[in-house]
């Protein structure tokens, strides 16, 4: 079975990973599946643990004497997933263009933020001489270059590719 719960295709090299995404972004269609297999081992890990690890447990995760462990350690479990950084597996390309109102715009990857979203640095004649840096959905990418094709248009000054 892959490290991935998803399938191999997933951007993501790990179920760690795979849940703070879905926690921070949108769940799959599979959540339920993750929840229940996260609830078993939980409550398995709890079952081994001595009273005297389960009572500092509880005081960690400041609950009272009646407190269920395993539903505290998995809430707080949900919670590191929803604040801890994905880690995307890179783009399997770094410049590309696109156009935007008959201008093309060359850009260059600098980290995958999301399976469809990178944080990108564009270029173009009429952006400021050194770029701007933001957000785009792979979506708007029309074609990826090469890093040789991307040097050569920053050379000729961004120029405006003929429609295909």
């Amino acid at each position: 079975m892959p490290a991935t719960l998803s399938g191999e295709d997933s951007s993501l090299d790990s179920v760690w990973e795979e849940i703070k995404a879905q926690v921070q972004n949108e769940e799959s269609i599979y959540w339920d599946a993750y929840v229940e297999t996260m609830s078993v081992l939980v409550e398995a890990y709890v079952e081994g643990l001595s009273a005297d690890v389960l009572e500092n447990l509880r005081d960690e995760l400041y609950l009272d004497d009646d407190g269920d462990v395993g539903e505290g350690l998995f809430e707080a479990l949900l919670d590191r997933a929803g604040e801890e950084d994905v880690a995307y597996e890179p783009f399997d390309f770094e410049f590309f263009y696109y156009d935007v109102m008959g201008t093309t715009t060359y850009g260059q990857v600098l980290k995958r933020t999301s399976i469809w979203t990178a944080q990108v640095r564009v270029w173009s004649q009429v952006l400021p001489k050194g770029g701007e840096i933001g957000l785009i959905s792979t979506s708007a990418i029309e074609c990826e270059i090469s890093e040789d094709v991307f040097n050569f248009a920053k050379r000729a000054a961004w120029p405006k590719l003929s429609a295909k």
